[in-house]
């Protein structure tokens, strides 16, 4: 999605894939920690979820307005026809890498 010039391609990829891959993020967790956890641990667990949760909702904001202010020409301001010369990219390329640093952690943990 960062790197497309195609419109067609770009709203497939926002109205499709990013939908779909949003709705499995909450539900796969919920049953990882179900069936990773204790009983005993169970409650703290989801607790810890929640918080998290609500910590990423918290700061996400305040992440992509700096991500917009302090780069409002993206990551190449000296060439506005670079597909990487819009904050909104750079935004969604920040998805992208903290998406990746989560894979890692989990595989981490597995």
């Amino acid at each position: 999605l960062t790197g497309t010039r195609s419109k067609p391609l770009a709203l497939a990829m926002i109205f499709v894939v990013q939908p779909l891959a949003s709705s499995w993020g909450a539900p796969v967790m919920t049953i990882a920690i179900k069936r990773l956890t204790s009983d005993a641990d169970r409650t703290v667990s989801f607790g810890i979820f929640y918080a998290m949760m609500n910590v990423a909702a918290l700061t996400s904001g305040f992440a992509i307005d700096g991500l917009r202010l302090g780069l409002p020409g993206g990551l190449s301001p000296k060439d506005p026809a670079s597909v990487l010369a819009s904050p909104i990219r750079v935004v969604v390329l920040s998805t992208v890498f903290s998406s990746v640093a989560a894979l890692l952690v989990a595989l981490r943990f597995r």
